[in-house]
């Protein structure tokens, strides 16, 4: 049995709330202020999107959010109440795949679930049919260096999913894709998304990125980060870049984030 966090019932995941968030690294002169008064709230199902200049403090948030890191003041909390130690509803995916290079397809998709208590044995056997959903049927015995760089990151987004955890933390997973590949995997995550509904945060410098994938979208400051705006992505689902390029509503949601990432004065615009 793994450790799974529920996903219905008492224990449930229900939201995720950064509540007056303040986040140093380092301190007395030599601090760095990473976030500052930071209100954001996700409700199960949603998936956001969240954008802001670089260094901003956009990766602090996933630490906040699974427990790797403390808020000094402010609060983290789940389903209304603060986090105590590491956050069990989430699964953290970083923009490299981090694979286990010696360790074949198989071997690294279940990973997390060995680190959640099941056997490898188990593990692999629970999962190798699985394979297929994430277009990975054929190489379960292949390693690493064998794929390509979007079959490596089919990889390690199955090894999210694999984990059972209800909020995943999509931190820039496709940014070192090139174009035609991360068009690709944003459909491809669209087609999983819409089948389980599972709440994801996921961060991104590519405003295009940010309006296909999300139902909210976060604009956050220059550091310390705070949200500037938060935007409703109101475009119809299912979505296709193709598709998007010519809809009035999103060349007017892409103007105006865009206007937001290079105006380094506070607007308060709603869109």
């Amino acid at each position: 049995m793994t450790n799974a966090a529920p996903t219905t019932g008492e224990g449930a995941f229900r939201s995720l709330t950064f509540e007056g968030l303040r986040h140093a690294y380092g301190e007395g002169e030599d601090a760095v202020q990473a976030v500052r008064d930071l209100d954001l709230h996700l409700e199960a199902g949603e998936f956001v999107t969240v954008l802001g200049p670089s260094g901003c403090g956009k990766s602090t948030l996933f630490n906040l959010a699974s427990g790797l890191a403390e808020s000094t003041p402010g609060q983290v909390l789940i389903n209304g109440e603060p986090i105590a130690g590491m956050n069990p509803h989430t699964a953290y995916m970083f923009q490299h795949d981090a694979l286990l290079e010696w360790r074949t397809v198989l071997d690294n998709v279940a990973l997390g679930r060995e680190f959640l208590g099941m056997s490898k044995k188990e593990a692999r056997a629970d999962l190798r049919d699985s394979l297929a959903d994430f277009g990975l049927e054929g190489f379960a015995d292949r390693h690493p260096a064998e794929l390509s760089g979007g079959m490596r990151q089919r990889v390690a987004l199955m090894r999210t999913y694999a984990t059972d955890r209800p909020l995943l933390l999509l931190d820039e997973p496709f940014g070192a894709l090139d174009a035609m590949t991360r068009v690709r995997m944003q459909e491809f995550l669209l087609r999983k998304w819409d089948q389980d509904h599972r709440t994801v945060l996921f961060i991104t410098h590519d405003v295009d990125e940010a309006i296909l994938l999300g139902d909210r979208l976060v604009v956050l400051s220059h550091r310390p980060a705070t949200v500037r705006e938060e935007i409703k992505v109101d475009l119809p689902r299912p979505r296709r870049a193709d598709q998007l390029a010519s809809d009035p509503r999103y060349v007017e949601l892409r103007a105006h984030v865009m206007s937001l990432l290079h105006d380094p004065v506070e607007q308060g615009v709603s869109a």
